[in-house]
């Protein structure tokens, strides 16, 4: 079931829902072998989440702008104040706030992934390995 989000990029609001699963699991494949999933943590500054977009190759990022934006003809992600679904064009002059919007789309859709960390009572997170 989708579930609504929230984003801004270069201070204009966009609204949206996340992806279907088999759009989402390619989306952690992709993340994760390019090695952008690093990068998808909440924590992360939005230049750092930027930079690690333009380091991937660029038929990955359209296949994840792609399956971030559209499911079918259904619009997923749309600027709020009027709806107008999302594309470059909305960036002119502004390339960044772009690869932003498509950085904060994939951790809305991806968020789920950081829940595999467990924390330890001390509250850092810890890796068990399972056999």
């Amino acid at each position: 079931m989708a579930r609504s989000f929230t984003v801004e990029a270069g201070d204009v609001e966009f609204k949206g829902s996340t992806a279907p699963a088999k759009a989402q699991i390619e989306m952690l494949h992709i993340a994760g072998r390019t090695g952008l999933i690093v990068s998808l943590q909440e924590k992360a500054s939005d230049m750092a989440l930027v930079v690690a977009l333009t380091q991937i190759h660029p038929d990955d990022f359209t296949t994840l702008r792609k399956l971030c934006f559209v499911s079918g003809k259904e619009d997923l992600v749309v600027r709020a104040a009027d709806n107008v679904p999302v594309g470059e064009n909305l960036f002119q002059d502004a390339p960044q706030d772009f690869y932003l919007l498509v950085g904060r789309a994939l951790v809305e859709n991806l968020s789920p992934f950081w829940q595999l960390r467990k924390a330890t009572v001390e509250g850092s997170a810890e890796q068990t390995a399972s056999h």
